[in-house]
């Protein structure tokens, strides 16, 4: 299968975009980049992005599945602890620097 991250980025006609995905391991709780999952990104509504895939931690070398929809108003959902949960983006560097801009 192809990396995340050849799938991405993933843009909605709002003007929202994820540029990247970064994983969890479940095991060591460190962090999995995008080029080391492997699944699909498909697109099953015009507002929400679903990633399915697999990761295999380069420091533990367990594999993670990964099951989350990316929606446009930057937030995520997955499963988690035997429910879904919402999760909100951390802004990137550029983002941040365009809000600090506008404040001013």
């Amino acid at each position: 299968m192809d990396s995340i991250a050849s799938q991405m980025p993933v843009e909605f006609s709002n003007g929202a975009c994820w540029t990247e995905l970064i994983g969890e391991c479940k095991f060591c709780r460190r962090e999995i980049s995008d080029d080391l999952l492997r699944g699909s990104v498909t697109r099953p509504l015009p507002s929400v992005t679903v990633v399915e895939a697999v990761g295999v931690c380069p420091d533990c070398r367990i594999a993670t599945p990964f099951l989350y929809r990316m929606h446009d108003d930057m937030r995520i959902t997955g499963p988690r602890d035997g429910g879904w949960s919402t999760w909100m983006a951390k802004p990137s560097l550029w983002e941040r620097f365009k809000s600090l801009v506008r404040w001013s």
